[in-house]
């Protein structure tokens, strides 16, 4: 996947997703969007850029945990179409171009 200024920018649009509902839910959070470097990634398969986001929510239970889990994809789905209609959750965790990265499994599931 080559990188373009679009990747860039859902990236941090997606940990952006995650740190704002993690700051909703009166948690702690930052994020950090970082580019690996030259021959660490498979530019065929991944992306150059990654993001993590760290947050206090798995002190405030799991049902906050899971709510930040899925904000990522959440926030990329209504960057696509501002005028979008939030999707039922199935279809968040279902869909392959809405996918969470493992990281987010980890706290939705």
């Amino acid at each position: 996947m080559r990188w373009t200024p679009r990747t860039f920018y859902m990236t941090c649009v997606h940990e952006a997703g995650h740190a704002g509902v993690a700051r909703h839910l009166g948690c702690s959070a930052y994020w950090r969007v970082f580019a690996l470097p030259e021959g660490k990634f498979n530019p065929e398969t991944e992306h150059r850029w990654l993001g993590r986001t760290w947050s206090t929510a798995g002190a405030s239970g799991i049902r906050a945990e899971r709510k930040v889990g899925l904000a990522g994809i959440v926030a990329e789905h209504l960057c696509e179409d501002p005028d979008a209609r939030p999707l039922p959750i199935h279809d968040y965790l279902g869909d392959e171009i809405l996918m969470s990265s493992p990281s987010d499994w980890d706290m939705i599931a």
